[in-house]
């Protein structure tokens, strides 16, 4: 027997329950259960979704190291000049010749080192000869005695600016711009070769401590190369007495050598 699920009374027949709801309840139909929604499937994360951040944080890793990298390459380069631009040379001016051999063969030390745009280095070089020029005025930094190591240390950082200009060569290979007891423009010491520095004709222990300013190749009893053209007064000499002090003469005498070597172990 149906029923009414308003009020719960029982009838024989569906009809009579009809009635009874219209009747008694106005005739509303019975209230229908909502349908219900299949519940969705929840989706598989895509295993390429998952696997996107260790992807994500492999490139970042090596975009880091790769900027790290640049920095430490680069920066010596970003910074200013290792020493301060010289403003004259009314102190001192003197020019040590340097001649650089690797298994007997020169290597030019190029025209050009420490003349940047911003003014000149202390120690730099006006042609391939390899006469060095020390330049200071007594407004500069003279209590510091600029060395061999300086030297080199004005030429790496001008070949990092100027690029081949100064760059040193050998057949044609562009060389490395460091020097040290057991490595010239990386040629290192091993059993069958070694670095040598000669001051003069005699082996010497100072190495990058080795003062330049004490060191002058050229006077006026000079003619010729390496002293002209650039500390000759014309084109085949002389050359020039070194500045030195302020006038006073030069303490240490003319036609010093220095030479680099790299060589045999005998």
């Amino acid at each position: 027997m149906p029923d009414c699920e308003d009020c719960g009374r029982s009838f024989a027949t569906p009809e009579a329950l009809l009635q009874h709801r219209k009747d008694r309840h106005g005739g509303a139909q019975p209230a229908a259960a909502a349908p219900q929604k299949p519940a969705q499937q929840r989706k598989p994360r895509s295993l390429r979704r998952r696997n996107r951040h260790p992807v994500a944080i492999t490139i970042a890793a090596l975009a880091l190291v790769a900027v790290v990298g640049v920095y430490f390459v680069a920066s010596p380069y970003l910074q200013g000049p290792p020493f301060p631009y010289i403003t004259g040379e009314s102190w001192i001016h003197v020019h040590p010749y340097l001649t650089i051999d690797i298994a007997g063969t020169n290597v030019t030390v190029p025209q050009g080192i420490g003349i940047l745009a911003g003014g000149l280095e202390p120690v730099h070089t006006h042609d391939s000869s390899g006469l060095l020029h020390v330049e200071l005025s007594s407004t500069d930094a003279n209590s510091h005695n600029y060395t061999l190591g300086d030297f080199f240390t004005i030429w790496n950082y001008t070949a990092g600016k100027e690029g081949s200009a100064v760059e040193p060569t050998l057949n044609g290979k562009v060389l490395p711009v460091v020097f040290s007891s057991t490595d010239l423009l990386g040629f290192k010491t091993n059993s069958t070769y070694q670095v040598v520095l000669l001051v003069d004709g005699h082996p010497s222990t100072q190495w990058g401590s080795l003062n330049l300013e004490q060191l002058d190749y050229c006077s006026a009893a000079n003619y010729g190369a390496p002293c002209c053209p650039t500390d000759c007064t014309t084109s085949s000499g002389p050359a020039s007495d070194p500045s030195w002090d302020g006038g006073s003469a030069y303490p240490y005498g003319y036609g010093h050598t220095i030479v680099l070597e790299y060589v045999k172990v005998s």
